[in-house]
């Protein structure tokens, strides 16, 4: 494993039938080993998750930024889910909601600053800055808490008043745990009480709004979503995992994973199961690799190549999050028929990439089955394979002769009345 550190890195072994065999470590030896850079890792900040996480997503299409950046005022179009609102929140950086409820007096105070603040910032006007000094990705988002509105939106985020603005910067956190900064506001009793009487100056509609972009900057300042950071190295050191595991004639699968009980700090769901394959061999148990070596010399030419080392010396490197390769090897056991004491076991090796979801750790998996036919290898030939390729021949020549002839036989008739004739030599 080559960012697994030995002291996470784990086996678990499951047959087809759903049981899980224990302890299958008994005979399994871990040896810490370097990486290959002069680099030795560290443990990724939440920050960088977020910036190596959503940095590889696919950019939207212009329907769905559309309808992932629009406000969320009324039900009528029909076509928002609650589980939406965390793809509105994973489409920028940075996303500033405005929670209210149209029929409180001070949502009204404030909804026309806000509205002046959203569209400075939609449009790109408005340029924030994060404590990487990077302009951040920022949009602003509208929700009506009314009952005929999304009132169980607002309850699942906890809004205990309205109005209230909240910054919600892009996260891995699980949905449920995502974190946000509430931007607490004063409003002077001036404000309010010429709101209720008259339209609100110009004047005082600019001191709402320069106070939420203040707040919104300030609150940018705090966060780094910049960070440069690059796949993987979550750990300062790799394993090398050498042992054999006794599992019955049924198919089966290997799993290679992180995990500790004693660790529960460490983001699994983000760990890099990149290997590289020594040795794969399948055989009786007791069995030593030395005794498999000489075994596959007495195999015919391609066989020792082809079927008994696909796996080996080869790495699986994965270059993004979420990503394992999983194998799949079909295992078929073989006889050498010059010599009836001459039994092992080859196989046929396919694999893939499997992506995982964002919060389970990615796992490696062999999976193995057992082939119920037996292959027979020959060196010599028998008597009746000369007597055997001898008829082939005659059968296909035979053959060749009839379809020429019948071809001939065609272009002949064409010379017959109402075609045209044709000599044939």
């Amino acid at each position: 494993m080559l960012d697994v550190a030995c002291d996470y890195a784990t086996i678990g072994v499951f047959d087809a039938f759903g049981n899980v065999r224990s302890n299958v470590t008994r005979d399994v030896q871990k040896q810490a080993i370097d990486h290959e850079g002069a680099d030795k890792g560290h443990p990724f900040t939440d920050e960088e998750l977020t910036e190596l996480e959503f940095g590889d997503r696919p950019q939207l299409s212009a329907e769905e930024r559309a309808t992932l950046d629009a406000d969320w005022t009324s039900l009528a179009g029909g076509h928002f889910q609650l589980d939406d609102f965390q793809q509105a929140l994973d489409a920028h950086e940075f996303v500033f909601v405005f929670f209210c409820v149209p029929e409180a007096q001070q949502c009204n105070v404030m909804l026309q600053a806000w509205m002046n603040f959203s569209a400075d910032a939609n449009s790109g006007q408005l340029k924030l800055h994060d404590a990487d000094g990077a302009v951040a990705d920022i949009w602003g988002l509208q929700v009506n808490c009314a009952s005929e509105a999304f009132q169980s939106l607002c309850e699942d985020e906890k809004v205990d008043g309205v109005p209230k603005v909240r910054l919600y910067p892009r996260t891995v956190s699980k949905q449920g745990s995502r974190h946000f900064i509430d931007l607490n506001f004063v409003f002077p009793m001036e404000i309010i009480m010429m709101s209720m009487v008259s339209k609100m100056p110009p004047v005082f509609m600019q001191r709402l709004t320069d106070q939420i972009v203040s707040k919104a900057e300030i609150s940018l300042k705090q966060r780094h979503l910049h960070t440069h950071a690059t796949h993987h190295n979550i750990f300062k050191e790799g394993c090398r995992l050498r042992g054999h595991l006794d599992v019955p004639r049924v198919p089966g699968t290997l799993h290679f994973e992180a995990r500790s009980a004693s660790d529960y700090q460490l983001n699994y769901a983000y760990t890099n199961v990149s290997h590289t394959v020594n040795h794969l061999s399948f055989g009786r148990p007791g069995g030593h690799p030395s005794d498999t070596e000489l075994l596959l010399s007495l195999l015919p030419a391609g066989y020792a190549a082809q079927q008994a080392k696909p796996l080996e010396g080869r790495s699986f490197v994965s270059e993004h999050f979420h990503q394992a390769a999983h194998h799949y090897v079909k295992v078929v056991h073989t006889r050498l028929e010059s010599d009836g004491s001459v039994r092992l076991y080859l196989y046929m090796h396919q694999w893939n990439w499997r992506t995982y979801p964002r919060h389970e750790p990615p796992k490696t998996k062999i999976s193995y089955d057992v082939s119920p036919l037996e292959v027979v290898a020959s060196h010599s030939r028998r008597w009746y394979d000369f007597a055997t390729s001898t008829l082939a021949i005659v059968g296909g020549a035979f053959s060749s002769v009839q379809i020429l002839y019948g071809l001939l036989s065609s272009v002949s008739t064409l010379g017959q009345p109402g075609g045209r004739k044709v000599d044939v030599l």
